[in-house]
């Protein structure tokens, strides 16, 4: 759930595992969650993992550089664990100056099977 999000551009999750999530009719192993268009909640089924789920933050500043931006130098995630199944992911985009709320997620697992979160 996109909780909040403070940047001048499109913010976004990337969302990822060795195996496939299923999202309403798309079935694939990696999903790309745009805080602008994806509904307030998200379902995301995990139909077949090897037990670790990759999350990482993306946004498209407009430069061209490609389908969107992650990862880059100046940019990371603060995670903080939401007891019982979630997690708050406080991202950074790019800046040298971060803040650490220009995009704000929480993840939260609703099946009972053990989830190591990794970003």
């Amino acid at each position: 759930m996109f909780e909040e999000v403070n940047a001048p551009w499109q913010q976004g999750m990337f969302i990822a595992t060795e195996g496939s999530l299923t999202l309403a009719d798309v079935t694939s192993r990696a999903l790309v969650l745009w805080q602008d268009s994806a509904p307030p909640e998200v379902d995301i089924d995990v139909v077949e993992s090897n037990g670790t789920i990759t999350i990482h933050n993306v946004w498209d500043s407009g430069r061209n550089l490609g389908r969107f931006e992650s990862q880059m130098a100046t940019s990371g995630m603060l995670v903080e664990r939401l007891e019982p199944h979630g997690w708050r992911y406080r991202c950074n985009d790019i800046g040298f100056n971060p803040d650490f709320k220009k995009l704000v997620v929480r993840v939260e697992v609703v099946d009972e099977a053990p989830f190591e979160a990794s970003s």
